[in-house]
């Protein structure tokens, strides 16, 4: 009779949650650091990334226009096209989306009534490489030129899969004197804002405008720049892909993505 073998004591198995939400970002942000830590998710590495999608994963590219196999959420090819100025304005003019006159010849430029923006930089962010000249003001040579766009409100809508799921303002910071009353970016005296909408609303025409731009340039996502006045409604300058996002926008982000599952 052969001596019965001693059994092993079982170990317990430390089963991990389920990561579902993967990110691939295209600068290091704290933004999509928050994202990954509410959801549970992971960041992908900048640089030697050797990650292989699974079934059931979600990936999500935050903004980065390098290619990116099985992407689910803004394919880079269409990112590429939402960071570069005229691309947008290119593909936003064909689906009918309201955005600035743009050329890039000076001497149509000169043709406009208003205010011209010269502009050095495709894919600028904040103003930079932006000049406005006033009407009928000799223009420097410039990548390409935009009509200036009188606006009396300007927002930024956040869409996630063809729904707004937040909304922003930008306004004149607390006791800023010396705000630039042109160009309205977190360096030139503004700020986003929020609360106050429940009292002075979004127009309508801004979030129907916001949705057409994220749809035609091809996102699922993305916060659309958008100027808006009671005589001539509302106009797109930008859609981004890689927003900067705090509790009350990041918690919508969150909840929108939790949807997906």
């Amino acid at each position: 009779m052969q001596p019965q073998r001693q059994l092993k004591p079982r170990q317990h198995k430390v089963v991990h949650p389920f990561t579902k939400f993967w990110f691939r970002q295209y600068h290091i942000s704290d933004t999509v650091r928050d994202l990954a830590d509410i959801l549970n998710g992971k960041v992908l590495k900048l640089e030697g990334s050797q990650y292989r999608k699974k079934n059931g994963h979600v990936l999500i590219n935050w903004g980065s226009t390098q290619p990116l196999p099985g992407c689910d959420l803004n394919k880079p090819e269409n990112v590429a096209v939402a960071v570069s100025k005229r691309g947008t304005f290119r593909v936003l003019q064909a689906a009918g989306v309201p955005i600035p006159q743009w050329t890039e010849n000076p001497q149509e430029a000169l043709s406009w009534n208003g205010k011209v923006v010269g502009r050095d930089s495709d894919n600028g962010r904040g103003g930079q490489g932006i000049t406005i000249y006033k009407r009928g003001e000799n223009l420097r040579p410039h990548l390409f030129y935009s009509s200036y766009f009188k606006k009396r409100r300007e927002f930024r809508i956040h869409v996630f899969k063809d729904k707004v799921i937040f909304e922003q303002e930008k306004l004149k910071k607390k006791g800023e004197e010396n705000a630039d009353k042109y160009i309205r970016s977190h360096d030139r005296g503004w700020c986003f804002a929020f609360k106050h909408l429940a009292d002075e609303p979004v127009p309508d025409n801004v979030r129907t405008a916001a949705r057409m731009a994220v749809a035609a340039i091809g996102l699922d996502f993305g916060a659309v720049d958008i100027g808006w006045n009671p005589d001539n409604g509302a106009c797109v300058f930008e859609v981004n892909t890689a927003p900067g996002l705090e509790e009350s926008s990041l918690l919508a982000y969150t909840d929108a993505i939790r949807e997906l599952q």
